[in-house]
């Protein structure tokens, strides 16, 4: 049994006899690449990572496999994405179609693990963790910590409030705007972000900008951090993000984008405010926000 998972194909096999790993999966799954699934890490057993091809697997074991078309790479950072870099942390500018950290089809192509192969690359001995994060589909600004020291200030300085986020969002046209307002409610995740009276509080702030060839473009602000949070917003009080059929968008998209990108962060630190912007955010935005929208 076959399902999706980001860009992943997620396979359910229950062993019918004890064989090793690498065996099961040629048994299997025989399209694969069985090597480079072992060590990209795509295999899951009782929610370890499987990453030796003679393990043993018993009979009536369940195993759960990824298999991503990056599996075998490693994710080069572009040094054109540092967007700032300082002498304790950098700002990189995440593409889309790449996840912040590990997932759980690869451990290689992933911003993190280019981020960390700079830093060597630099004479810097630290593995870094990313501060803030972005889903998969989300294009835009992410903070990374040079050393550990570093780390524990910038994380003391999103838990004080002290970090914030500005995103760029564009949707189809919808009437009434919502002009420099606030919207909460009480959510819950089930596969995706829902209405949940016992949830936790989302908090977004959206700002309209302008309106263009029907396509509506608006600032957005997270007050709260929840998962998927701005997505959900957007869909509920306005409509789905232009891509973002997971929340009802009508309108294709072939390349794993959405249109929202992080674009803003004023990061206070020891009473100075840094603010940085991704360049040319409104470009960007606009090639996202495409043509023939659903109305």
């Amino acid at each position: 049994m076959s399902s999706k998972y980001q860009n992943a194909k997620k396979y359910f096999i229950t062993t019918k006899r004890a064989s090793t790993l690498d065996h099961v999966i040629r048994e299997y799954l025989p399209s694969v690449e069985v090597d480079t699934l072992i060590k990209s890490g795509g295999i899951w057993r009782n929610r370890q990572r499987m990453l030796k091809p003679d393990e043993m697997i018993n009979q009536g074991d369940t195993l759960i496999v990824y298999v991503a078309p990056d599996q075998g790479r490693k994710f080069v950072l572009n040094p054109a994405s540092i967007v700032k870099e300082t002498d304790d942390w950098l700002i990189i500018d995440k593409p889309a179609a790449v996840t912040v950290a590990q997932d759980r089809s690869n451990t290689t192509y992933n911003l993190t693990f280019g981020v960390g192969e700079y830093l060597k690359s630099k004479g810097i001995n630290y593995s870094p963790s990313p501060i803030t994060r972005l889903d998969f589909m989300v294009q835009g600004l992410v903070i990374y910590p040079k050393s550990k020291a570093s780390e524990i200030t910038l994380f003391k300085a999103m838990m004080a409030g002290n970090i914030h986020k500005t995103y760029a969002a564009a949707l189809p046209a919808h009437d009434p705007v919502i002009n420099d307002g606030i919207v909460r409610d009480k959510i819950g995740f089930k596969g995706k972000t829902v209405v949940d009276p016992e949830g936790k509080e989302a908090i977004s702030k959206f700002q309209f900008l302008y309106r263009e060839n029907d396509i509506d473009y608006y600032k957005m602000m997270p007050i709260t951090g929840k998962r998927h949070q701005l997505r959900f917003h957007a869909a509920r009080y306005l409509k789905p993000l232009i891509g973002d059929a997971l929340y009802g968008s009508k309108i294709p998209r072939a390349d794993e984008h959405i249109a929202l990108i992080a674009i803003h962060y004023d990061i206070i630190l020891e009473g100075v405010t840094h603010t940085i912007e991704l360049p040319d955010w409104q470009g960007k935005l606009s090639l996202l926000s495409g043509k023939n929208l659903d109305k």
